[in-house]
């Protein structure tokens, strides 16, 4: 046999590569390096049909075996009083993996709450945090009409519109179909109106200040002018041609400290945002005096419109404290969770692709025979908002327990990281509650994304595996 492949080998090589012409007829034969080539791709053909591609459960099972082998993140999942509550360890990936595209697709945070994230202090920190690290600036969503300032961004209107809100007690004014928008409230435009705004004097926070986009979030027939650094600029319709909203943008391609935007029409003004065309943006929404009981009487397709619109995978809700007073038994939390279980399902409902996140409510403290404690039924109601937003398919973040649990609000207001009403937090104590709450998730993501690491390695070794069985 060595002698026939020898001598095989020896006409590849000698061969004519023409060929030999008998009489009518032209033989021919392969060379040696056709051969060679022909017999490696068999090979490789055979040893490629011979691996089984891993199914999506298996590399599920392997990523989870890689996460459980971390003892600092067990540890962290079974015991840490500031961990994020997840309905799947998996549950914020797809969160994570939008922002890592941010820069080529942005990204949207909406943060709702009561007067706790009031003057943008909570949602501050992340928006500057996640900016930083994925890209992006800009205070984000604004309402027309601002009735607590925020921390970076000065702002005005002329002149001033009426408003509406769902919340707010019998006072409130309301309207008819839900036509608040994203933001839970709404101005009503009636000829033309003149916005401004600027970045503050704060040196907090300094991507906040700074913006190239402008967005009029709308309803109706409303048009507007955008002036800015010696331009004026006639913003365009960019909403698809099934959205109720009617969002009017304008991009500059310098960077603004400073607009003005002219708003002409009749219709609803639902929010002006000042922002740019990559990475992260985060909307800060509070809502003073709410329980979060409030999304159910919102116009489902004017939310639904903004959150598709806009690319929005995070949505947090922190609601809570307004309700504390009024939850004294176990038959009114009861209550109180129904009412917040059909709000989160509104939200999933309006959001489908977006992760939501619901933050509980800080330690609050009353005065109780001249001391100030926890109020009795406060873990209790801590407790029954974890289950409800398990039971609900959402993430959970309890912020009571970050701070230090029963009776820490006593500690965060001698420290000056909270009011005197023992309820608020100072801006020093927004900001670490802020910390808190964007370092957690920031552990999680990075353990995940070590696990995803592990997981390459052992599909690779597994492939390797069975490439030399199969040899």
């Amino acid at each position: 046999m060595a002698s026939v492949l020898a001598g095989l080998a020896a006409v590849c090589v000698w061969f004519p590569a023409e060929g030999v012409q008998v009489g009518s007829a032209t033989m021919t034969f392969p060379t040696l390096s056709e051969v060679l080539a022909t017999e490696k791709a068999e090979a490789e053909k055979d040893t490629t049909d011979s691996i089984k591609p891993l199914t999506e459960k298996e590399l599920a099972a392997m990523r989870e075996e890689a996460l459980h082998g971390d003892k600092e993140y067990v540890k962290y999942l079974n015991s840490n009083p500031a961990r994020v509550y997840l309905p799947a360890e998996n549950y914020l990936d797809p969160l994570f993996a939008a922002l890592d595209s941010a820069e080529s697709r942005p990204v949207r945070v909406m943060h709702y709450g009561d007067s706790q994230i009031e003057m943008d202090r909570i949602s501050s920190y992340i928006r500057e945090n996640l900016q930083q690290e994925y890209g992006g600036m800009g205070v984000g969503l604004l309402p027309a009409v601002q009735t607590v300032p925020t921390i970076t961004i000065y702002q005005s209107i002329s002149p001033e519109l009426q408003q509406f809100f769902p919340y707010g007690g019998a006072g409130a004014s309301k309207r008819r179909g839900g036509e608040y928008g994203p933001m839970a409230r709404c101005a009503s435009l009636n000829g033309s109106a003149t916005f401004s705004c600027r970045r503050t004097g704060s040196k907090d926070y300094p991507r906040a200040g700074k913006f190239s986009r402008v967005t009029v979030v709308a309803k109706g027939s409303v048009s507007a002018t955008c002036s800015a650094n010696g331009q004026s600029v006639t913003m365009k319709n960019v909403a698809g041609a099934d959205n109720v909203l009617r969002i009017l943008s304008a991009e500059f391609g310098d960077t603004l400290t400073n607009v003005t935007v002219r708003l002409n029409g009749n219709g609803l003004i639902y929010g002006i945002a000042a922002d740019c065309t990559t990475g992260v943006t985060v909307d800060n929404v509070p809502m003073r005096g709410c329980s979060g009981t409030v999304f159910t009487a919102i116009n489902e397709k004017e939310l639904a419109d903004y959150y598709s619109h806009f690319n929005v995978p995070l949505i947090i809700l922190q609601y809570g404290g307004n309700a504390m007073p009024y939850l004294s038994s176990s038959k009114r939390i009861s209550v109180f969770m129904n009412e917040l279980r059909a709000q989160v399902e509104r939200v999933k409902r309006v959001a489908p692709k977006s992760r939501i996140l619901f933050v509980g409510p800080s330690d609050m403290s009353r005065k109780k025979a001249g001391e100030f404690h926890t109020y009795e039924t406060l873990p209790e109601v801590v407790d029954s908002l974890r289950a409800m937003s398990l039971q609900c398919g959402i993430a959970f973040w309890d912020m009571y327990g970050a701070m230090g649990g029963h009776d820490s609000m006593v500690e965060w207001v001698n420290s000056g990281m909270a009011a005197s009403d023992y309820v608020h937090f100072s801006n020093k104590g927004a900001r670490k509650a802020a910390k808190l709450l964007y370092d957690n998730l920031m552990f999680i993501r990075d353990h995940r994304k070590k696990a995803e690491r592990k997981v390459n390695k052992m599909q690779k070794a597994e492939c390797r595996v069975q490439k030399d069985s199969a040899e």
